[in-house]
């Protein structure tokens, strides 16, 4: 008899401590960081979609709109690693795109599609990017400058530290093909500047 009263009291104890355990993790889950950049990342979703709440656009469709502006005949495969998006989700963005008229196909053999932005393309990434660079200056607003920066140096440590541990791993292009491009636009617009003057 005395060991079942024992027992059951023993059995009573490690249901109290199971109790608090789930009670102290149900607390913490709120200051995780897993749970903070959530958070973080929701909070930036809702600012942009509310600035460019007219232009039918998400964060990643605009992401890969400029990926492929700047990396012209790009795949698939490399444009998922580009801006670290798995198979399944590069495949909706692109498929979207395509059906809006803001990029399209070219096929390179029977398994790879080459990627090309399209003048409706361009003209949404022209209208778009100074919407998409005003979110990092109003999600870091309650920052100073020096906090502000500090964060993103903390961010960029963790998320390179642990980019092999993501579905998927992030894998940057080459830096030296867009400045190329960047270089070849701006001599383009010198050029139309220069005509219009002597005109």
């Amino acid at each position: 008899m005395d060991r079942k009263a024992g027992g059951g009291s023993q059995e009573q104890d490690t249901s109290l401590v199971d109790d608090a355990n789930e009670l102290l993790a149900y607390e913490k889950m709120f200051s995780e960081p897993g749970h903070l950049i959530r958070r973080l990342h929701q909070i930036s979703v809702s600012i942009f979609m509310e600035k460019v709440k007219d232009l039918d656009i998400t964060q990643v469709q605009y992401a890969t709109l400029l990926t492929i502006e700047f990396s012209p005949g790009i795949d698939q495969t490399r444009l998922g690693k580009a801006i670290a998006l798995d198979r399944t989700t590069i495949s909706n963005v692109i498929g979207r795109l395509v059906a809006k008229g803001l990029i399209r196909r070219e096929m390179l053999n029977l398994r790879t599609n080459a990627l090309f932005i399209t003048g409706a393309g361009r003209a949404i990434t022209k209208v778009v990017t100074p919407h998409a660079l005003s979110v990092a200056e109003m999600l870091l607003e309650p920052l100073t400058k020096i906090e502000a920066k500090e964060f993103q140096r903390i961010l960029k440590k963790l998320i390179e530290a642990k980019n092999s541990a993501s579905r998927a791993p992030y894998q940057a292009l080459p830096r030296v093909r867009a400045a190329a491009i960047v270089k070849t636009k701006r001599s383009a617009v010198s050029k139309k500047t220069a005509t219009r003057k002597i005109i």
